[in-house]
Order: C-alpha cells, then sequence, then structure tokens
C-alpha cells in the first residue's frame, strides 16, 4: 500500500492559488474533503486532486 501524503491547509492553499482564509472557510463548509483532529485539518493529497477533478465544472460558494 502506498503512503498518501498528508497536507495542510497552506499546502493546500499553495496548490489551489487560494488565499488561507478562502482555504479555510472550504474546511469548514466541507466543501473540500478532510480531517479534522483537534483544531487542525488534515487533507489527503489524493483526496484533494479526485474532489478537484470531479467539481472543474461546478461552482463553490463561500458564504
Amino acid at each position: 500500500m502506498d503512503k498518501d501524503n498528508v497536507l495542510k491547509p497552506m499546502q493546500v492553499a499553495a496548490i489551489l492559488g487560494l488565499s488561507k482564509n478562502t482555504v479555510y472557510k472550504l474546511l469548514k463548509n466541507k466543501q473540500i474533503p478532510a480531517v479534522k483532529i483537534q483544531h487542525q485539518y488534515l487533507i489527503l493529497e489524493s483526496e484533494l486532486f479526485e474532489w478537484l477533478h470531479s467539481n472543474v465544472d461546478c461552482e463553490i460558494t463561500l458564504e
């Protein structure tokens, strides 16, 4: 079984070209797949890219 890279929100922001605040809003609204352990979000790199590919044509809202 291959190990999957675990990303933190700042890394996700850099990958997606978004601000860290935008990434936190997406995480809070459960629009990006992640797990929250205590007060820290962790995102599997493979799940992030799978989510990205499946949502290329959809509109994401930030409320």
